[in-house]
Protein backbone atom coordinates (compact mmCIF):
# COMPACT_ATOMS: atom_id res chain seq x y z
CA UNK A 1 0.00 0.00 0.00
CA UNK A 2 1.29 3.46 -0.98
CA UNK A 3 2.24 5.78 1.87
CA UNK A 4 3.51 9.33 1.75
CA UNK A 5 3.68 11.99 -0.90
CA UNK A 6 -0.04 12.66 -1.20
CA UNK A 7 0.16 16.16 0.29
CA UNK A 8 3.04 17.19 -1.94
CA UNK A 9 1.29 15.65 -4.96
CA UNK A 10 -1.86 17.65 -4.18
CA UNK A 11 0.26 20.79 -3.73
CA UNK A 12 1.80 20.19 -7.14
CA UNK A 13 -1.62 19.61 -8.72
CA UNK A 14 -2.93 22.93 -7.38
CA UNK A 15 0.28 24.59 -8.51
CA UNK A 16 -0.10 23.22 -12.05
CA UNK A 17 -3.70 24.44 -12.17
CA UNK A 18 -3.02 27.94 -10.85
CA UNK A 19 0.57 28.78 -11.80
CA UNK A 20 2.12 26.25 -14.16
CA UNK A 21 5.44 28.15 -14.53
CA UNK A 22 5.89 27.86 -10.75
CA UNK A 23 5.24 24.12 -11.14
CA UNK A 24 8.26 24.00 -13.45
CA UNK A 25 10.32 25.67 -10.70
CA UNK A 26 9.00 23.09 -8.23
CA UNK A 27 9.89 20.21 -10.56
CA UNK A 28 13.36 21.54 -11.30
CA UNK A 29 14.22 22.05 -7.64
CA UNK A 30 12.69 18.68 -6.67
CA UNK A 31 14.73 16.89 -9.34
CA UNK A 32 17.96 18.65 -8.41
CA UNK A 33 17.61 18.06 -4.66
CA UNK A 34 16.54 14.44 -5.20
CA UNK A 35 19.50 13.80 -7.50
CA UNK A 36 21.94 15.34 -5.03
CA UNK A 37 20.55 13.96 -1.75
CA UNK A 38 18.24 11.04 -2.62
CA UNK A 39 15.72 12.36 -0.04
CA UNK A 40 12.19 12.75 -1.38
CA UNK A 41 10.99 14.57 1.72
CA UNK A 42 13.80 17.13 1.57
CA UNK A 43 13.10 17.60 -2.13
CA UNK A 44 9.45 18.39 -1.47
CA UNK A 45 10.23 20.73 1.41
CA UNK A 46 12.82 22.75 -0.48
CA UNK A 47 10.73 22.79 -3.67
CA UNK A 48 7.78 24.25 -1.80
CA UNK A 49 10.02 27.02 -0.45
CA UNK A 50 11.38 27.68 -3.94
CA UNK A 51 7.82 28.16 -5.20
CA UNK A 52 7.12 30.81 -2.57
CA UNK A 53 10.37 32.62 -3.40
CA UNK A 54 9.52 32.47 -7.12
CA UNK A 55 6.00 33.83 -6.55
CA UNK A 56 7.41 36.61 -4.36
CA UNK A 57 9.83 37.47 -7.15
CA UNK A 58 6.94 37.58 -9.64
CA UNK A 59 5.06 39.93 -7.32
CA UNK A 60 1.83 37.92 -7.37
CA UNK A 61 0.54 38.69 -3.88
CA UNK A 62 -2.53 36.45 -3.97
CA UNK A 63 -0.69 33.36 -5.19
CA UNK A 64 2.18 34.05 -2.81
CA UNK A 65 -0.18 34.16 0.18
CA UNK A 66 -1.98 31.02 -0.97
CA UNK A 67 1.19 29.02 -1.52
CA UNK A 68 2.81 30.37 1.62
CA UNK A 69 -0.10 28.83 3.52
CA UNK A 70 0.11 25.57 1.59
CA UNK A 71 3.88 25.47 2.07
CA UNK A 72 3.41 25.97 5.81
CA UNK A 73 0.99 23.03 5.79
CA UNK A 74 3.56 20.88 3.95
CA UNK A 75 6.26 21.77 6.49
CA UNK A 76 3.93 21.13 9.45
CA UNK A 77 2.86 17.74 8.13
CA UNK A 78 6.49 16.81 7.47
CA UNK A 79 7.65 17.41 11.06
CA UNK A 80 8.46 13.73 11.46
CA UNK A 81 10.46 13.70 8.23
CA UNK A 82 12.37 16.80 9.32
CA UNK A 83 13.22 15.15 12.65
CA UNK A 84 14.42 12.01 10.84
CA UNK A 85 16.49 14.11 8.42
CA UNK A 86 18.16 15.84 11.35
CA UNK A 87 18.82 12.46 13.06
CA UNK A 88 20.07 10.93 9.83
CA UNK A 89 17.42 8.20 9.87
CA UNK A 90 15.18 9.37 7.01
CA UNK A 91 15.04 6.69 4.28
CA UNK A 92 16.45 7.67 0.92
CA UNK A 93 14.70 7.17 -2.41
CA UNK A 94 14.65 3.47 -3.21
CA UNK A 95 15.15 2.38 0.39
CA UNK A 96 12.48 0.52 2.28
CA UNK A 97 11.48 2.47 5.39
CA UNK A 98 11.75 0.59 8.68
CA UNK A 99 8.48 -0.91 9.97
Amino acid sequence: RFKGGKGVATYLGVLIALAWPAALVFAAVWGLVAALTRYSSLSGLLSSLAVVVYLLWLGDRDLTVLFLGLTAAIWITHRGNIARLLRGTEPKLGQTPPP
